[in-house]
């Protein structure tokens, strides 16, 4: 159960607001507090675009309820795991842009090309694929490109770079629009060698991108 709350207050206060003394347990989030953090990122990110991470449920804080407190005060792009998710955040959402960071299965292709959604792509089978769903559907659909870094999970292989690339290139139906990876331990201060190795082998791969 999730309580957004302006201010934060345990039993039902105004017309409309939910009685939650009746749960167990519930989570109470300031939305003056979120707002705040909101105003905080986006002035230190500069020109960078904001991405809103939702996933799991916005880690358990309601989907719906942080999504629609995000994109109240400017956030309008989002990323969850799964495309179930972002399909729910699409009908909750129809303007924004948003991005599918796990693992897509290939029955599901169609439904994010149908619903614009972005999804991370890590091999050449599944850009081919998709290249033909979305001919099939004459649409074009956003993807971005992950690289594997060091943690062993998903990701294009450095030797398997260009290849990937070249399927890209000749894809007139996928466009990419992003590129990531996932970081094992940058909150490391002690010993920064593995997270400078990564960051040096995705800036590498980010200046093969772009040739």
């Amino acid at each position: 159960m999730v309580a957004i709350k302006k201010p934060i207050y345990t039993n039902k206060k105004n017309e409309g607001d939910e009685d939650v003394s009746k749960y167990r347990t519930w989570i109470e989030i300031s939305e003056r507090a979120l707002t705040q953090n909101i105003t905080t990122l986006n002035n230190v990110s500069g020109k960078s675009k904001f991405c809103a991470v939702v996933k799991a449920n916005a880690y358990g804080h309601g989907l719906k309820e942080i999504a629609q407190i995000l994109n109240r005060n400017g956030v309008n792009f989002f990323a969850v795991d799964n495309i179930n998710d972002a399909i729910l955040l699409r009908e909750l959402l129809p303007s924004v842009n948003i991005l599918t960071l796990g693992y897509t299965m290939k029955d599901k292709f169609s439904d994010a090309i149908n619903n614009s959604i972005d999804i991370t792509v890590y091999d050449k089978d599944s850009i081919e694929f998709i290249e033909k769903e979305a001919g099939k559907l004459a649409k074009k659909i956003n993807v971005h490109l992950k690289i594997e870094t060091g943690t062993a999970r998903q990701g294009v292989l450095k030797e398997n770079l260009l290849e990937t690339l070249q399927v890209l290139k000749r894809s007139t139906h996928v466009l990419l629009n992003g590129v990531s990876t996932h970081f094992a331990n940058l909150e490391e201060t002690h010993n920064t060698e593995f997270a400078s190795k990564q960051i040096k082998e995705f800036s590498d791969a980010v200046a093969c991108i772009k040739k």
